[in-house]
């Protein structure tokens, strides 16, 4: 027999078998405790489920702020690489053409150090 509930009805739970032996094998007085059971407060579910709302719109809103911020980021970073890029290309193209030109074969420099030496 299932005590677990006011009225009594079969069935075997652990609380029963804890009931059986106490009452019946050991021969003790147990009296028996109101159980507390849950009502729903729907004031506080309300308040709870806007609170998570509101959290999860500001994660979302978040973390699309901080993907859009670093792709722009990621492109300006791009396009400076670039143009370092084609910078380094032309101070490339410039120092071969000073190695393989007159300046390199011992001719006249570029920024004419020339006017310098007159005294």
């Amino acid at each position: 027999m299932c005590y677990c509930r006011d009225d009594i009805t079969k069935g075997s739970c652990d609380s029963c078998n804890v009931w059986f032996f106490l009452t019946s094998v050991l021969g003790l007085q147990v009296e028996r405790v109101r159980t507390y059971s849950h009502q729903r407060n729907q004031d506080v579910n309300v308040k709870l489920s806007s609170i998570l709302v509101l959290v999860l719109a500001l994660v979302a809103g978040l973390g699309f702020g901080h993907w859009r911020g670093w792709s722009e980021r990621l492109e300006l970073q791009e396009y400076y690489a670039e143009v370092r890029e084609e910078k380094m290309e032309q101070l490339e193209d410039n120092l071969v053409d000073c190695m393989t030109g007159k300046e390199g074969e011992g001719g006249e420099d570029l920024l004419h150090f020339s006017s310098y030496s007159k005294g």
